[in-house]
């Protein structure tokens, strides 16, 4: 694979690559396999405004359900940010109290820094703490 001048691998930037190269019925999320996703992450882009707003909560309830981070986090996250300078990324959704303002973009960007947030240096800490150590989750690392 081969990387840009950012360093990001080329084929992590094309969604359709994130999508066919990932086996998404051996992974899982809040609700168990993690075979419904793809179809779900598609949505995020439907001319609909009401199937982009479905699909995103579906990220925000089932692929990263109450901050926990699940098998189909990080190929979702990843598919999530290769979509993000997509024209349609600019189209509206419906709103709920824990989306940023604005376009889907928008939405997106708080998904992704919410993904973030839960494997960051903060999160390891908290959990090595409390007794379950982060290296120990495959998600996790």
């Amino acid at each position: 694979m081969t990387n840009d001048a950012a360093g990001v691998p080329a084929d992590l930037r094309d969604p359709a690559v994130v999508l066919a190269g990932t086996d998404w019925d051996v992974l899982e999320h809040a609700m168990g396999s993690a075979e419904d996703t793809p179809r779900m992450l598609v949505a995020l882009l439907d001319a609909d405004q009401r199937v982009r707003s479905e699909a995103l909560e579906y990220l925000h309830h089932v692929v990263h359900h109450q901050n926990t981070l699940y098998d189909a986090t990080v190929p979702a996250a990843l598919y999530v940010a290769a979509i993000l300078t997509d024209p349609r990324a600019a189209l509206p959704v419906d709103k709920q109290p824990h989306d940023f303002p604005g376009p889907l973009r928008a939405a997106l960007l708080g998904w992704l820094g919410s993904v973030d947030d839960a494997a960051g240096d903060e999160a390891a800490t908290t959990s090595r703490r409390i007794g379950f150590p982060s290296e120990d989750y495959p998600p996790f690392v």
